[in-house]
């Protein structure tokens, strides 16, 4: 048996698709505070994975309605190229803000579908260290695995600190007081990676199993 269900069986989607209709009728009235209070009904994945149907407008709408955290993860849920699409009719710094929100494989997918002029409008608004690390994660090859690699990892060094994310580390409270401190800015922690300066000496991982 393949575990294949029949032609004829229905196939029941283990995701229910919400009802959008309140945030259809927003839309439709043009009142800005209808619609605002209408996307707040909705989880962001939701409202992002409906993106891809709507003409551009109305997503520019939706997402002149939501905060920038929600917003965000709108976009996660939304095709790239969709989130790419959107995020040109937004002003730069907007977009920074929004793509901030999003771990760096996904910032990164969206980048890598903008035109290079939006590319060029956004970057004039990064910080240089953010844009830096960007461009060198795109100028990997699209289906290079370095294109998923995120730089935001628990690193501590275990003699003299080079950077607020290499700080000196002698004990586990020291490594968990780095992990603590620099919470925004790391966002893979399930191991804590250990350097003498450049090179790698130890991986603790963040859980120990039994």
């Amino acid at each position: 048996m393949s575990g294949a269900p029949d032609a004829d069986e229905p196939v029941h989607n283990a995701v229910p698709i919400p009802d959008l209709a309140p945030v259809d009728a927003a839309l439709k009235s043009g009142d800005p505070a209808a619609l605002k209070a209408a996307v707040k009904q909705f989880r962001p994945a939701d409202l992002g994975r409906d993106l891809s149907r709507r003409p551009i407008e109305e997503d520019r709408a939706i997402l002149d309605a939501i905060d920038d955290r929600r917003g965000a993860a709108m976009l996660r849920a939304a095709h790239p190229v969709v989130a790419a699409q959107l995020l040109g009719q937004v002003d730069a710094p907007r977009t920074c803000r929004l793509l901030a929100f999003l771990p760096t494989d996904h910032e990164v997918a969206i980048l890598g579908a903008m035109s290079p002029d939006q590319r060029a409008r956004i970057d004039s608004a990064y910080a240089p260290d953010e844009k830096a690390t960007i461009d060198r994660l795109l100028a990997y090859p699209e289906s290079a695995i370095g294109r998923i690699m995120t730089p935001k990892i628990w690193r501590c060094d275990r003699s003299s600190g080079e950077s607020p994310l290499r700080a000196a580390a002698r004990t586990a409270g020291d490594a968990l007081d780095i992990l603590r401190m620099n919470a925004d800015d790391i966002e893979v922690a399930v191991n804590c990676y250990v350097c003498d300066g450049p090179k790698l000496v130890g991986v603790v991982p963040l859980r120990v199993s039994r």
